[in-house]
C-alpha cells in the first residue's frame, strides 16, 4: 500500500514539474522579442512560485483518486489496517517530497538571491520559516485527506478547509498572527521586563510558544475537531459525512475569520 501510495505521489509530481519545461522555452522566446529580459533565474523563480504551491494542492486533491477511480475508495476501511496508518500513508509520502522541493528551491534561492522578496509562506529562509512551510503543507494534506474520505466535489467544504491554509499563507509577521504578536510584548513587557530578564533566548522560547498558541493552534483546530469523525468513519453518504465535517468546523473557523478580521480592521 505504501508502495502505490509513493508511486502515485512521484507521478503526480513528474507531471506537475514537467511544466516547468516551458521556462527555457518562454524565456529563449522573449530574448529574442524583447531588448531588455529578466535573467533565467527569475523566470525559474516565477515558475516555481506557482508550480510549488499548485503541486502541494494537487497532491492533497488527488489523494484519493486512485481509489475511486478503482473504485476502492470504500473497500479502504476493510483493509487490516488502523486507521491512525492509513492517515499517514496517505500524508507522509506527499508531505516528505513536498517538503524536500521546498529545501531544495529555498537553497537555490539563497545560493543565487539571498534578498528575494518572496512569499514566506512557500519561500521560508531559516528554521522558521521551514517550520512555517511545514505547518501549511501538513494543513494542506490534512485537507486533502478530509475530502477524500468526503465529498471532493463540495464547493462549501473545500472553501472550509481552505480557510486554515490562507489564514497561514496570511500570516506574514515573524510573530505569527496578531494575536501571537500581542501576546509576545505582553510577555516581554510583563515577565522578562518586570523580573529584569535579558536573555534572548527565554525571549525566543515565548515567541515559539505564543506562536504555537495564538497561530498554530488556531490554524489545526478545524483539522483536529475532526478526529471523532475520522474514528467513526462509516458507510453513510459522503454528503452526510461533509455536512457533520463542515458542522464540527464551524466554531473554530468562526474563530479563525474573526482573529483574521481583527488583524485586518486593527481592532487590538
Amino acid at each position: 500500500m505504501l508502495r502505490k501510495e509513493i508511486m502515485d505521489t512521484l507521478k503526480q509530481t513528474g507531471l506537475v514539474l514537467s511544466f516547468l519545461l516551458i521556462i527555457p522555452l518562454v524565456y529563449g522566446a522573449n530574448q529574442f522579442r524583447l531588448d531588455e529580459n529578466m535573467t533565467f533565474f527569475v523566470y525559474t523563480l516565477w515558475g516555481l512560485t506557482f508550480i510549488l504551491p499548485l503541486l502541494s494542492f494537487l497532491l492533497a486533491y488527488t489523494m484519493f483518486a486512485s481509489d475511486d477511480s478503482e473504485g476502492a475508495a470504500e473497500y479502504l476501511k476493510s483493509l487490516p489496517v488502523s486507521k491512525g496508518k492509513l492517515l499517514a500513508v496517505k500524508i507522509l509520502p506527499r508531505t516528505i517530497l513536498t517538503l524536500l522541493l521546498l529545501l531544495a528551491c529555498n537553497k537555490y534561492l539563497v545560493a543565487f538571491w539571498p534578498r528575494a522578496g518572496i512569499s514566506a509562506a512557500w519561500f521560508a529562509f531559516g528554521v522558521e520559516g521551514f517550520l512555517k512551510s511545514t505547518l501549511i503543507v501538513l494543513t494542506v494534506m490534512a485537507s486533502g485527506f478530509v475530502l477524500g474520505i468526503s465529498d471532493r466535489k463540495s464547493p462549501f467544504l473545500v472553501l472550509c478547509l481552505l480557510v486554515p491554509v490562507l489564514f497561514l499563507y496570511e500570516t506574514q509577521s515573524p510573530y505569527g498572527s496578531l494575536l501571537s504578536s500581542k501576546m509576545i510584548w505582553l510577555y516581554y513587557f510583563n515577565f522578562m521586563e518586570a523580573l529584569g530578564i535579558e536573555q534572548l533566548w527565554v525571549f525566543n522560547l515565548g515567541r515559539f510558544l505564543t506562536y504555537i498558541v495564538g497561530t498554530a493552534l488556531p490554524a489545526v483546530l478545524p483539522i483536529l475537531v475532526l478526529i471523532p469523525v475520522y474514528k467513526s468513519w462509516d458507510c453513510s453518504s459522503e454528503k452526510v459525512r461533509s455536512e457533520r465535517i463542515m458542522k464540527r468546523m464551524a466554531i473554530p473557523m468562526g474563530f479563525i475569520i474573526a482573529l483574521y478580521a481583527a488583524t485586518e480592521l486593527k481592532l487590538f
